[in-house]
């Protein structure tokens, strides 16, 4: 498979691992299926092997509607009985006109919908190993030309052995992180007699490969093992071997580090601006984030990111560019940097961005603004006007959104001749196909993008777990949004959400200039039906009404742990909510006004009125959260025998007018059953209180 369908994008948080923690209301956490990949047009039981608050999964989802799951049933005690369903055992059918490719499946409970799992599409035949084989000496004998598809055993190494009778250029390529998996793969390739050959670790999301260029003929051997000596069903992996004609194959060594997402063809810069033009991962075609990896174009539910329609090489001669400018290169030595030159006005705004580290190439770069002036004997001089190493993160807690690659906007100071240097911070030596980078400057185009995940009961990292949505009868559910403002933008955004099914709604909430991220609630009625759909969350800017985008939904993929102490999260294809019918949420609640007029620095009250039902007589405590800098509202305890919480609401005096919208959470113990027969036990638990529109006057 070509190795650009396992790309996808994700930042780890490093953090502390806690202990107890405190949910939203919980919904299945998938982690593994006893099979993650699939050949086009082929049919084949799939079984959900770890899964927590899963009880029950009667349903598989996909991302492509010609992957489908029937549900198997138990057999029947006799022939006048209705067959009791197998839960969490499917057929899967994967249509022949699927394109191969990465797709998501998430499993439907009772507790809901829920995180995303990576479904691969292969063009290959799959083939799972013997477990007895694969954990012996000899190893299990590898079929060329099909996609292995295997787990990680603890403190144990998966064998797998091959002959060649000519030699060959071998391409092993081991997947793991970039299909939602746990496992840090270390892939090393052996000789008949035991001698190490070549290794590799994944890093982060890309895959571990080697690519030796001549093997003799003769017998061989591959060794996989997690890097942390983990193991179990959710640290699987694909391995995919693949033979070379020695005489075409492209100069490589055995490698120590992760090669580049690309291909290895030619080291051209052309194949980094082939692979952002046309993004094979089936994902990254309609939910790319330019902040990491840019947009292709300007679509109209998408940010534009570089035009590569005329990307022109790094020029090997002195040359002054007029703008705008898109140039593709490769870093050299570090003493060497890139060098940009074009012509600027008195107070002319740039948008300066690249791209390299973000699109997996092994760099690190940084791009700096000169002034460029000559005397009259052409002596030359720079002048550093910026300078840009990684761009500024957005975002709190466990999903952190922040690119290695730099960008910057600048407002050039007079008429002349400018230059921009590209440097690269790593001096070691690397694949030249590894080292590529392309740059655009130009105009600034105010935009924004919008990134929306479900919401974690607080910013505690260590707390965050994958979860999916779910809303019951009177209840409420809420996605966290984060904004990530480009070249300039800084509007106000309001944000609505599309798709709801009848009987939901949610109100819009405005993300004032000064605010990068929002909650958006959406409500479920008493009288709901039952169903799972796809849910966008929309934002529009107000000052420019034609400037629309749809929200990238992301996931947690993976929790901290005692050994992985960082959460894992990447953007996904859809964000579903399940509409729970057969039970009603424990705790209704509404404000008394929706919307509140404060004059800044005058204390002003809200009231939130709670409705409690089964299950939901404990105390609550009602918190804001994502407040506005200097912004003070506190938060409320309500007893058992009260119904109603009072918000004191104060604003700094120097709080521009407008409208800005606050998030609250209510932390109680409600009385849950994971399970339709289990008993009902009590369970602390955070639920989102529906948003307060607050309306700040002129002072």
């Amino acid at each position: 498979m070509n190795s650009c369908l396992r790309f996808m994008l994700v930042i780890g948080s490093w953090l502390c691992w806690g202990g107890a923690w405190v949910v939203a209301q919980p919904t299945p956490q998938l982690r593994a299926l006893n099979q993650h990949v699939f050949q086009v047009g082929t049919t084949g039981p799939i079984q959900v092997t770890a899964a927590e608050h899963g009880e029950e999964v009667h349903r598989l989802v996909f991302s492509h509607p010609e992957i489908v799951a029937r549900l198997l049933t138990e057999p029947a005690a006799s022939a006048d009985q209705t067959a009791p369903p197998k839960f969490g055992h499917f057929e899967v059918s994967v249509s022949p006109r699927v394109a191969p490719g990465i797709y998501e499946v998430a499993a439907v409970g009772r507790n809901g919908v829920s995180n995303p799992r990576s479904f691969v599409v292969s063009p290959k035949p799959v083939v799972i190993p013997d477990a007895t084989a694969v954990e012996s000496s000899a190893g299990f004998a590898l079929p060329i030309g099909s996609l292995i598809w295997d787990h990680c055993r603890e403190q144990q190494k998966q064998r797998y052995h091959f002959s060649l009778s000519q030699p060959q250029a071998l391409h092993i390529h081991v997947d793991a992180q970039a299909l939602d998996s746990n496992a840090i793969p270390v892939v090393i390739l052996r000789d008949e007699h035991g001698l190490e050959l070549a290794r590799s670790r994944a890093i982060k999301r890309q895959p571990a490969e080697i690519r030796y260029p001549t093997a003799d003929a003769g017998k061989y051997l591959i060794e996989v093992h997690d890097f942390l000596h983990q193991g179990g069903p959710d640290y699987y992996f694909t391995m995919d071997l693949r033979l070379e004609n020695p005489a075409t194959s492209s100069v490589a060594t055995a490698e120590t580090e992760t090669p580049p997402a690309t291909e290895a063809t030619a080291a051209t810069t052309g194949s980094l601006v082939e692979a952002l033009r046309q993004p094979t991962d089936v994902r990254q075609r309609f939910w790319r984030d330019p902040a990491i990896v840019p947009v292709v174009g300007d679509r109209a539910t998408f940010a534009g990111g570089l035009d590569f329609t005329q990307v022109i090489p790094m020029p090997t001669t002195e040359t002054i560019h007029a703008l705008p400018v898109v140039v593709s290169g490769q870093f050299g030595e570090p003493t060497q940097p890139a060098r940009i030159d074009f012509q600027g006005g008195a107070g002319q705004g740039i948008w300066c961005e690249l791209v390299s580290a973000s699109a997996g190439q092994l760099t690190d770069p940084q791009l700096l603004l000169y002034r460029v002036r000559r005397d009259e004997a052409g002596t030359e001089t720079l002048q550093l006007l910026t300078h840009q190493d990684d761009s500024p993160g957005v975002g709190t807690g466990s999903v952190n959104i922040a690119s290695p690659d730099p960008s910057f906007l600048a407002t050039l100071p007079e008429e002349g001749r400018y230059c921009v240097l590209v440097m690269d911070h790593i001096t070691s030596p690397r694949p030249a196909e590894s080292r590529q980078f392309v740059v655009s400057i130009g105009a600034p185009q105010p935009d924004f993008q919008l990134i929306a995940h479900p919401q974690f009961h607080n910013n505690d990292p260590a707390q965050a777990r994958p979860s999916g949505s779910q809303v019951e009868r009177g209840g409420t559910v809420a996605w966290h949004v984060h904004v990530l403002r480009r070249q300039g933008f800084a509007g106000a955004i309001e944000l609505t959400a599309a798709g709801l099914p009848e009987g939901l709604s949610a109100s819009p909430v405005i993300v004032h200039p000064a605010v990068n991220q929002a909650t958006l609630v959406v409500q479920a009625e008493k009288s709901v039906n039952e169903s799972c759909e796809i849910v966008r969350i929309v934002g529009r800017s107000l000052s420019d009404p034609n400037l629309r985008r749809v929200a990238w939904p992301a996931a947690i993929q993976q929790p901290s742990s005692p050994r992985r102490n960082f959460v894992q999260w990447s953007l996904i294809a859809e964000q579903r909510l399940r509409v729970a019918t057969e039970q009603e949420s424990a705790v209704g609640m509404n404000w008394a006004v929706n919307t509140v007029p404060v004059t800044p620095a005058v204390p002003t009250s809200a009231v939130l009125n709670l409705e409690r039902r089964t299950g939901g007589g404990g105390p609550c405590i009602v918190r804001p959260i994502q407040l506005p800098p200097g912004w003070a509202i506190g938060e409320a305890t309500v007893p058992p025998d009260q119904t109603q919480a009072n918000i004191t609401i104060q604003v700094p005096a120097e709080t521009p007018a407008g409208r800005y919208t606050i998030g609250f959470h209510n932390e109680t113990k409600i009385q849950w059953k994971p399970s339709a027969e289990a008993a009902a036990q009590e369970i602390p638990v955070w639920l989102p209180v529906p948003t307060l529109t607050i309306d700040v006057a002129t002072p």
